[in-house]
């Protein structure tokens, strides 16, 4: 099984509708939605573009938001749906209605005494536990691993979902040059799930990182796609989109260089094959991004299946 966690924006989205349309071995992923309000609307475009089971994470909502999403998810339209809740909620008083079906501990509540808390009260516990290393590269705390080893090994009745994201949200290199990013992800999760009793559940960020942008003024994108290979993400990068920027020599490279590169395999790879078959250049930043999410979400659902 696969976790994705995405936002609610319009290029991850995108990239759902299109897994939904073409993609394989959908029994075996759950998409894990960071949702920006707690309206009708923003279930109704989720359910429109990707109608299977998703989890609706609410870490930007405050209570209000929260608690109107709970009054819709009792609708039968939205049964679709489950919330992600903050680990917070179980050292609260619950109300009886709320069904708590996951929760999510991030990394900076993960240690010693909480994991005491979560084995002496087992009994709150819901079914499905997010453990979220949030951002990561490759010096993760050997203290921090340690401590969600032995929860893993504590509460065997639970299923731990590994979620961590190793895409940074600014590369260090000029946007015209390529760069090359292990996925350290898969690293971490194979460690933990090869240092446990129990076997855990894979989830990442997809090819966003964790951390939102945050700027005062306009972006210019960079000409790039995101892709993902076994072991590494390969940045492909052709500048900044403004002028006569080039998006075709960027599929062209991907597809020269990728020997496991198929348009039959997901909409990703088809639509840059479409790139190339046209010779023009095709869609906005949005596109592709989820051109590349896409491409992410199908080879981890086969990795992890």
């Amino acid at each position: 099984m696969y976790y994705s966690t995405i936002r609610s924006k319009e290029g991850e989205l995108r990239a759902l509708e299109k897994l939904y349309e073409t993609g394989n071995n959908l029994d075996n992923f759950i998409p894990n939605i960071i949702v920006s309000d707690g309206s009708e609307e923003i279930l109704n475009l989720i359910n429109r573009k990707f109608p299977l089971f998703s989890l609706l994470d609410i870490r930007e909502l405050d209570a209000d938001n929260i608690e109107a999403l709970e009054e819709l998810l009792k609708k039968q339209e939205y049964s679709n749906h489950a919330i992600v809740y903050p680990i917070d909620i179980l050292l609260e008083p619950m109300d009886n209605e709320i069904i708590c079906e996951y929760v999510r501990i991030p990394k900076n509540s993960i240690n010693r005494f909480l994991l005491q808390w979560l084995v002496s009260n087992k009994n709150l516990l819901p079914k499905n536990i997010f453990i979220d290393f949030e951002d990561i590269d490759d010096k993760i705390s050997s203290q921090l691993i340690e401590i969600v080893i032995d929860l893993i090994d504590s509460l065997p009745e639970i299923d731990f979902i590994i979620l961590s994201g190793a895409v940074p949200s600014t590369i260090p290199v000029k946007s015209t040059e390529n760069y090359r990013l292990e996925r350290y992800e898969k690293e971490l999760f194979n460690h933990i799930n090869d240092s446990t009793m129990s076997n855990s559940y894979y989830g990442d960020y997809t090819t966003i990182s964790p951390i939102p942008i945050s700027t005062d003024g306009p972006i210019i994108p960079i000409v790039q796609l995101k892709y993902t290979l076994e072991n590494y993400y390969w940045f492909v990068r052709n500048g900044q989109r403004r002028g006569n920027y080039d998006f075709v020599s960027v599929c062209k490279e991907i597809a020269h260089n990728v020997p496991s590169f198929n348009p039959e395999y997901c909409w990703g790879d088809e639509y840059i094959q479409s790139v190339i078959d046209a010779d023009v250049n095709k869609g906005n930043p949005s596109v592709w991004v989820s051109v590349c999410v896409n491409r992410h979400i199908q080879m981890c659902i086969d990795e992890f299946s």
